[in-house]
This record gives C-alpha cells, sequence and structure tokens, in this order.
C-alpha cells in the first residue's frame, strides 16, 4: 500500500510537535509519510530535535526554512513534497483519534464517498463546539448526515485532500503571512468549485489549544474542553464529556 503523505508546519513548538508525531505513531497502522516544514524556529531545542526525528525516522521529510514565510505559504511549501495521490494537512498541535480502523483508513473512506462534491473534508474537536470563530454560525449538516460545513473556513485539523486538486492552484493555501489560512483555504477551494467540511463523528485533540491558551501543566494529554478541574469556561460553552480511549463524545454528557 502507498504510504499517505502528512504535511505538517511547526514553529517554536517542539513540546507540542513530539507529542503529535507520538500520537501518529501510536494510533496509525496504515502506512504514512511525515513531511514538516519548520517555519525558522528560534528556540534552541526545536531544530536538534527536528533532525534527530529525520535520523530516526520520525519524520521523512524536513524542510527547514530560513524565515518565517508565514502558515499558509509554509503549507505550500510542504505541498510540493507530496507523493500520494490522497494526503493530510495538519497543525503542530493535534493527536488523531483511537479508532478501528484507524483514523487514515475512517477518514479516507469518507473522503471517497463524498468526494468530488466534497474536495476537503477536517475531523472535528472540541474546541468551540465547532461552533467557529465566535460569530455564532453552526455547522450546517444538511444535505449529509456525516459531514456538515461552515460557511468561512476550513481549519487543518487531520484534513484530507487530493493531490490533483491542490495542484490546480500553485498557492492553493494562500499567501498571506499569519493565520489566516483557514479562511485562504476554503476560499481557494470555492474557486476549483468544492466545497470542505467536517467529518461528523472523528473527532481529534487540540492539544495546543489546551496548553497554550488555556494554561494547563504541560502533563496534560487530553482533550481541549476536558479538564480535571471541570474549568468554568468549558461549562459554559457545553463541551461534550468525551470517551478519552475512542475519542468519541459520550451521548448526553456534558459538564
Amino acid at each position: 500500500m502507498e504510504p499517505y503523505d502528512i504535511v505538517i508546519v511547526t514553529y517554536n513548538r517542539k513540546h507540542l510537535l513530539e507529542r503529535t508525531l507520538d500520537g501518529i505513531r501510536e494510533r496509525t497502522k496504515t502506512p504514512y509519510r511525515i513531511i514538516v516544514v519548520d517555519n525558522c524556529s528560534m528556540e534552541d531545542d526545536t531544530i536538534p530535535y527536528l533532525k534527530k526525528c529525520k535520523e530516526d525516522g520520525k519524520i521523512d521529510v524536513l524542510i527547514l526554512n530560513k524565515e518565517n514565510r508565514g502558515l499558509a505559504p509554509a503549507y505550500n511549501i510542504g505541498f510540493e513534497y507530496v507523493k500520494s495521490e490522497l494526503f493530510f494537512t495538519t497543525n503542530d498541535d493535534l493527536i488523531p483519534p483511537d479508532l478501528e480502523p484507524d483514523w487514515i483508513i475512517r477518514m479516507v473512506e469518507l473522503f471517497k464517498k463524498y468526494y468530488p462534491e466534497y474536495g476537503a473534508i477536517s475531523m472535528r474537536c472540541p474546541r468551540l463546539r465547532n461552533l467557529h470563530f465566535n460569530n455564532g454560525t453552526t455547522i450546517n449538516w444538511l444535505p449529509h448526515d456525516e459531514i456538515g460545513e461552515t460557511r468561512r473556513s476550513s481549519s487543518a485539523l487531520f484534513r484530507i485532500h487530493r493531490k490533483d486538486d491542490i495542484a490546480k492552484n500553485s498557492v492553493f493555501f494562500g499567501t498571506q503571512a499569519g493565520y489566516r489560512d483557514e479562511y485562504q483555504f476554503k476560499k481557494a477551494m470555492d474557486k476549483i468549485g468544492m466545497r470542505s467540511g467536517y467529518a461528523r463523528d472523528i473527532w481529534c485533540n487540540h492539544i495546543g489549544y489546551a496548553l497554550d491558551n488555556r494554561g494547563f501543566p504541560k502533563g496534560f494529554i487530553t482533550y481541549a474542553g476536558y479538564s480535571e478541574g471541570r474549568n468554568s469556561k468549558n461549562k459554559k460553552l457545553g463541551y461534550p464529556k468525551v470517551d478519552l480511549k475512542t475519542n468519541v463524545p459520550i451521548a448526553g454528557q456534558k459538564y
């Protein structure tokens, strides 16, 4: 079986990236290939860690940018090294779900079912209950039960793509420096006449949101939106309780 490429952009977040790589390795049985684009990390331990990962085979392709190109342009660089017909884009602070069959198989099956109407499909995570960017716009699950979309963006939450579609636009992900890549990507999808959506029942861990934005300790290993202290903000936002083994929300249970 041809390995599926997984493109990751990282910058100064070795403490998160190492857990992302470990999570992929521990929870993936399907052959895969890791492509990491470092966006000119400045922290002393990041580059040595990346080079060691390359030597140890944890990273198959390592691109070290000499300047910070911004998130969207860095992803475009990573796309140039993709070999597999179907591939994944993800951030450096995500852990895939522990599923059987594994998450790659589940996402590939979903993608093939709804392609070409949907040219890209992301996983979900408990952050913001997927209401997206605080604008109050809920995900529209119609016309399908298994997939839905927001009107404004499409996150890189283990998002699956087809290589030929990316090749239709030479700057597919976007050109702006900063963090508006999710908006730019959806616009690019719209431009070639394809929708981008979310898998309704396939959830991933967004550990960076928990660790970097909520002040959880470095040893926190589970979901954003799930803390031992029953975070009051989580209650207010209505995060679902999650089965920590399967990454699936527990039906009918909230904080």
